[in-house]
């Protein structure tokens, strides 16, 4: 789940900050960076990013899985190990 803010709870010159610039805003409270105010293009980019990682996490497993001679254990083998 996304949880959505309105926008009028966000200082306007942090809005315009991200809108104008396409820079983060960082968020802070008691002194440190807990979030950061972003456009939706940098979203998409940082998303874009994190499924290109993905993917090369992927084919590395895949890769060293073939490479070593041993069967994959199923996903649900797992979760059941697990209590999942």
């Amino acid at each position: 789940m996304t949880l959505k803010v309105d926008a009028s709870i966000i200082p306007e010159e942090a809005l315009r900050e991200v809108e104008e610039t396409g820079s983060p805003v960082p968020v802070e409270r008691d002194g440190r960076i807990v979030a950061l105010l972003v456009s939706p293009c940098l979203l998409k980019i940082l998303d874009e990013f994190e499924d290109r990682l993905d993917v090369e996490a992927y084919d590395k497993a895949k890769r060293e899985s073939a490479e070593s001679g041993e069967d994959a254990i199923p996903y649900e083998e797992v979760r059941k190990e697990l209590g999942l």
